[in-house]
Protein backbone atom coordinates (compact mmCIF):
# COMPACT_ATOMS: atom_id res chain seq x y z
CA UNK A 1 0.00 0.00 0.00
CA UNK A 2 1.27 3.26 -0.94
CA UNK A 3 0.78 6.27 1.70
CA UNK A 4 -1.50 9.43 1.25
CA UNK A 5 0.26 12.43 -0.77
CA UNK A 6 0.12 15.36 1.38
CA UNK A 7 1.45 18.95 0.59
CA UNK A 8 2.44 21.05 2.27
CA UNK A 9 3.07 18.66 5.19
CA UNK A 10 1.89 21.82 8.00
CA UNK A 11 0.06 24.60 7.53
CA UNK A 12 1.38 28.25 9.03
CA UNK A 13 -1.11 31.24 8.62
CA UNK A 14 -0.65 34.71 10.17
CA UNK A 15 -3.54 37.57 10.35
CA UNK A 16 -4.99 40.01 12.83
CA UNK A 17 -7.27 39.24 15.79
CA UNK A 18 -10.48 38.55 14.56
CA UNK A 19 -9.62 38.35 10.49
CA UNK A 20 -9.73 35.35 8.65
CA UNK A 21 -7.31 33.71 6.11
CA UNK A 22 -7.86 30.36 4.66
CA UNK A 23 -4.61 27.93 2.68
CA UNK A 24 -5.05 24.89 1.51
CA UNK A 25 -3.39 21.24 2.08
CA UNK A 26 -3.84 19.16 -1.48
CA UNK A 27 -4.33 15.19 -0.46
CA UNK A 28 -3.53 12.83 -3.45
CA UNK A 29 -3.53 9.27 -4.32
CA UNK A 30 -0.44 7.92 -4.89
CA UNK A 31 -0.76 5.40 -6.85
CA UNK A 32 -3.80 3.60 -5.91
CA UNK A 33 -7.86 4.44 -5.47
CA UNK A 34 -8.41 6.01 -1.78
CA UNK A 35 -10.46 7.10 0.45
CA UNK A 36 -9.15 9.56 2.63
CA UNK A 37 -10.46 11.20 5.89
CA UNK A 38 -8.83 14.88 7.38
CA UNK A 39 -10.30 15.15 11.21
CA UNK A 40 -8.41 17.68 13.29
CA UNK A 41 -8.00 17.87 16.82
CA UNK A 42 -6.97 20.94 19.20
CA UNK A 43 -7.00 24.55 18.55
CA UNK A 44 -9.08 26.41 20.92
CA UNK A 45 -11.55 26.49 17.90
CA UNK A 46 -9.77 28.67 15.69
CA UNK A 47 -8.89 26.52 12.62
CA UNK A 48 -11.44 25.05 10.47
CA UNK A 49 -11.74 22.60 7.31
CA UNK A 50 -13.98 22.67 4.35
CA UNK A 51 -13.77 19.22 3.83
CA UNK A 52 -12.97 15.65 6.11
CA UNK A 53 -12.87 13.40 3.09
CA UNK A 54 -12.09 12.73 -0.44
CA UNK A 55 -12.59 9.28 -2.27
CA UNK A 56 -9.98 9.51 -5.21
CA UNK A 57 -9.03 7.79 -8.15
CA UNK A 58 -4.76 6.93 -8.42
CA UNK A 59 -3.21 10.31 -9.42
CA UNK A 60 -6.57 11.97 -8.56
CA UNK A 61 -6.23 14.61 -6.04
CA UNK A 62 -8.52 17.28 -3.44
CA UNK A 63 -7.78 20.10 -1.56
CA UNK A 64 -8.84 20.99 2.05
CA UNK A 65 -9.24 24.31 2.58
CA UNK A 66 -7.71 25.64 6.33
CA UNK A 67 -9.00 28.60 7.64
CA UNK A 68 -7.63 30.68 10.80
CA UNK A 69 -9.91 32.85 12.87
CA UNK A 70 -7.80 33.70 15.69
CA UNK A 71 -10.22 35.87 18.08
CA UNK A 72 -7.07 37.47 19.78
CA UNK A 73 -3.38 38.06 20.05
CA UNK A 74 -0.95 34.83 20.00
CA UNK A 75 0.16 31.60 18.94
CA UNK A 76 -2.27 28.46 17.85
CA UNK A 77 -1.21 25.22 16.78
CA UNK A 78 -3.76 21.93 15.97
CA UNK A 79 -3.31 18.68 14.49
CA UNK A 80 -5.30 17.07 11.18
CA UNK A 81 -5.00 13.59 11.23
CA UNK A 82 -5.28 12.25 7.36
CA UNK A 83 -5.88 8.60 7.01
CA UNK A 84 -5.80 6.53 4.02
CA UNK A 85 -5.72 2.95 3.83
CA UNK A 86 -1.77 2.05 4.65
CA UNK A 87 -2.48 4.49 8.07
CA UNK A 88 -2.72 8.15 9.89
CA UNK A 89 -0.42 10.59 8.96
CA UNK A 90 -0.93 13.87 11.32
CA UNK A 91 -0.18 17.47 10.09
CA UNK A 92 0.68 20.14 11.82
CA UNK A 93 -1.33 23.40 11.69
CA UNK A 94 0.06 26.80 13.41
CA UNK A 95 -1.17 29.96 13.52
CA UNK A 96 0.39 33.28 14.95
CA UNK A 97 -2.52 36.47 15.43
CA UNK A 98 0.06 39.64 15.68
CA UNK A 99 1.00 43.32 14.47
CA UNK A 100 2.82 41.23 11.80
CA UNK A 101 6.00 41.67 13.09
CA UNK A 102 8.61 38.71 14.80
CA UNK A 103 6.71 35.77 12.86
CA UNK A 104 8.50 32.72 13.25
CA UNK A 105 8.92 30.97 9.79
CA UNK A 106 8.53 26.91 9.66
CA UNK A 107 12.08 26.67 9.15
CA UNK A 108 12.62 28.02 12.49
CA UNK A 109 13.46 31.62 10.67
CA UNK A 110 12.23 34.86 12.34
CA UNK A 111 10.92 37.63 9.55
CA UNK A 112 9.35 41.12 10.09
CA UNK A 113 6.36 41.82 7.87
CA UNK A 114 3.74 44.36 8.57
CA UNK A 115 3.12 48.50 10.06
CA UNK A 116 3.92 48.48 13.77
CA UNK A 117 1.27 49.59 16.08
CA UNK A 118 0.55 53.18 15.45
CA UNK A 119 0.61 53.54 19.35
CA UNK A 120 4.42 52.24 19.59
CA UNK A 121 6.90 55.66 20.48
CA UNK A 122 8.75 54.74 17.01
CA UNK A 123 5.30 55.06 14.47
CA UNK A 124 4.54 58.66 15.85
CA UNK A 125 3.50 60.86 13.06
CA UNK A 126 2.52 58.06 10.87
Amino acid sequence: MLPVGVYPYGVNASVLPGATTTTSMQLWASGEGMNITAVQTGGQGVFSLNTTSCNLAPGESCNVAVTFTPPSFGAFTATVAVTGPNGTQNVLLRGVSSHGYHLVGADGGIFSYGDAPSRAPWAAGR
